[in-house]
């Protein structure tokens, strides 16, 4: 299926109703018990990162992290305690988008004014490392979370990085393209792009003035579509379809690598948050292959009695307590922006 076809499938069926099964919440509010049954006396649950996004979950899922304590601090004093201004950009953010779904306002929450901070990373083009636009998006997302208005200068500025660095093929990859000032890192974003930029991404424009309808979106979505695995479920990484002009295209089958990548929670987690932003079904029909694998459904089968969830089959992955909380967000109808 080209790009092209997708793309024009897509601007058809924009318009569709979002979820409305009981499993996917019901999975999603078993995933925050198990998270729930983790937490400690200071009010973290796992790691730095861990805690950030578990918070931004239970405040999708109406359950105030502020409120949720096992016998001393809270997950919000947690999220507070944690977020300091010597992080990177990344992670600045994303204790940014945590502080905001606590219902903090982040200019005033805490000792000193992350977003100030977040500001004076910019070199007035970009944030943080020009070869990296992960730092980007995430910094987009979080001025989105803490109620930036979209004619802000830096909202304008990182939006023009994200929209300039969107591939042919409509993903985006988590490095710049700039082969002057970071060539390795330019090398390697021209030849993959992954779905969990390129749907963090989406949600980072869909919240600062993008429409569903806008060609950067459907060329986004379309991307998605093209990474969605047999199983239903997406995989981190596409081969970008530029890199194909290179080479014999009868050499070269791109379905085929996508597939051999394998899908996995996380991957699929971020792509259904991309796809609900744009005002997209996960479950639906555009989504929904051959013996009812979609997204959505692939997301549960790897949910485990106790509630978490597998980054793949019988492989619990690298953060297997942020691999629950993205679900759960994920299966919410919900993203790390809102």
């Amino acid at each position: 299926m080209t790009l092209k076809l997708i793309t024009l499938a897509l601007a058809a069926l924009l318009a569709v109703p979002a979820l409305g099964q009981a499993a996917p919440e019901d999975a999603a509010h078993r995933a925050l018990d198990y998270l729930a049954s983790l937490q400690q006396p200071d009010g973290r649950i796992g790691a730095t990162s861990d805690a950030a996004w578990s918070a931004i979950a239970f405040a999708r899922a109406g359950r105030p992290p502020s409120e949720l304590r096992h016998g001393g601090a809270s997950l919000c004093d947690a999220v507070l305690a944690d977020t300091l201004p010597d992080m990177t950009e990344t992670s600045l953010a994303r204790q940014m988008l945590a502080v905001s779904a606590c219902g903090l306002d982040v200019r005033t929450a805490l000792p000193f004014d992350p977003l100030a901070e977040l500001r004076s990373r910019s070199d007035g083009t970009q944030v943080g490392n020009p070869c990296l636009l992960n730092d980007d998006v995430f910094a987009l997302q979080a001025l989105a979370a803490a109620g930036v208005p979209n004619d802000d200068a830096l909202v304008a500025q990182e939006r023009a990085v994200v929209l300039a660095n969107q591939q042919p093929g409509g993903g985006w990859s988590f490095a710049t393209l700039d082969p002057i000032a970071c060539p390795d890192s330019t090398a390697f974003g021209l030849v993959f792009t992954d779905v969990d930029t390129t749907s963090a991404g989406l949600v980072a424009l869909l919240h600062t003035g993008s429409s569903g309808t806008d060609p950067a979106i459907l060329r986004g979505i379309a991307y998605i579509k093209l990474g969605q695995g047999v199983d239903g479920g997406c995989s981190g990484g596409l081969l970008n379809q530029a890199v194909g002009l290179a080479f014999d295209a009868s050499a070269l089958d791109l379905e085929q690598a996508q597939r051999d990548l394998g899908s996995n929670a996380d991957s699929t987690s971020w792509g259904v948050m991309g796809l609900h932003a744009a005002g997209q079904d996960p479950a639906g029909p555009l989504w929904t292959l051959p013996a009812d694998h979609n997204l959505v459904n692939y997301l549960l089968t790897l949910q485990a009695q106790d509630g978490r969830f597998a980054w793949e089959p019988g492989n619990p992955g690298f953060s297997p307590l942020s691999t629950t909380a993205w679900a759960a967000t994920a299966l919410l109808g919900h993203d790390f922006v809102a």
